[in-house]
């Protein structure tokens, strides 16, 4: 018996360079005062002030000159589309700049009321063919490229209980902190700070485009929610593993963070007690020299609590179709 399978693609029919643009914030104004600096490496403005009025100035460009001839045709016109979105309000509005080759970047401004936004905002850029003798079977007003977006900070997420990690995103090469065998390295986590940054390598552009996402639904969130599912049981194991070691030498945790650490831990590893009777238990534990005990409990609580299997499961799903 012959086993015939048939795998469909989805795909444009014209060139697509997801990340062919390079978007930067060069202000976000609010009332007439420059906001906090923009953090480059997050793609993230703060805007967690008092304000009524902000404007925010974004500089766009190709990120190689023969973007446009490869995309449109050398015959080709093309524009920048510029969108900010707010989910929480459903606030949308846009800007279009013609894009040429002899001058190949552009600046928008976006103006927004604070009464029109609320939680992120998300500033994201899109190269349209415009016209002209374009690329045969491409249609005018089609994307054909786009960049990795910003997010505009509208109001301060609550910190979660117990345990603040703080993420950032860095090139690790040419880091003298990284050695040059793990510079393709996903990640790293720098426990030498007053606290615990996890930082992502932004080298790795589509992986951080997927990363930064924020629907819930299709391969993308799929890609995302595997992808925080390898690095969180790692990032539980090297936070548990100085807290204890800290803890072991001194009798008592160190910074205040490993403490929250060790709290955490507990309830995740004894959760039918309450947290300061956990805490016992976990310390008894320790003393005992059971932390490789503890780290297998520790992970096969993570498991179940991110739903591993169940996105894996979706992951597989969502490549087989």
């Amino acid at each position: 018996m012959t086993d015939s399978r048939t795998r469909k693609e989805r795909f444009l029919p014209w060139a697509w360079d997801k990340l062919g643009l390079q978007i930067s914030v060069v202000s976000a104004v609010l009332d007439g005062h420059e906001a906090a600096p923009a953090d480059h490496e997050r793609h993230l403005v703060e805007l967690d002030l008092r304000w009524d009025r902000c404007v925010v100035t974004l500089e766009i460009a190709p990120n190689h000159p023969s973007l446009l001839d490869e995309l449109v045709g050398p015959g080709g016109e093309a524009a920048v589309v510029v969108t900010l979105r707010c989910d929480d309000t459903r606030f949308r509005v846009g800007s279009r700049v013609p894009l040429t080759r002899s001058h190949d970047r552009v600046r928008v401004e976006l103006t927004l009321e604070r009464s029109m936004v609320a939680g992120l905002v998300e500033l994201q850029a899109y190269l349209v063919a415009e016209g002209g003798n374009l690329t045969p079977g491409l249609m005018k007003g089609a994307r054909v490229a786009a960049g990795r977006p910003w997010e505009l900070r509208v109001d301060r997420t609550r910190e979660p209980s117990g345990v603040s990690l703080d993420v950032r995103y860095r090139s690790f090469k040419g880091d003298p902190a990284t050695p040059e065998p793990f510079v393709g390295n996903v990640w790293q986590l720098d426990l030498e700070t007053d606290a615990p940054i996890l930082w992502l390598n932004a080298d790795h552009q589509e992986l951080v485009s997927v990363l930064d996402a924020k629907g819930q639904v299709g391969a993308r969130a799929t890609v995302r929610e595997v992808a925080f599912d390898t690095f969180v049981p790692q990032v539980w194991t090297q936070l548990l593993i100085k807290a204890a070691v800290t803890w072991t030498q001194l009798g008592e945790a160190g910074a205040g963070w490993q403490d929250a650490v060790l709290d955490a831990v507990a309830r995740m590893v004894c959760p039918s007690t309450d947290t300061a009777t956990a805490r016992r238990q976990l310390e008894t534990q320790l003393a005992a020299h059971e932390l490789p005990e503890v780290v297998s409990r520790l992970q096969a609580t993570l498991q179940v609590e991110q739903e591993t299997a169940r996105h894996l499961l979706r992951l597989v799903s969502e490549v087989s179709t």
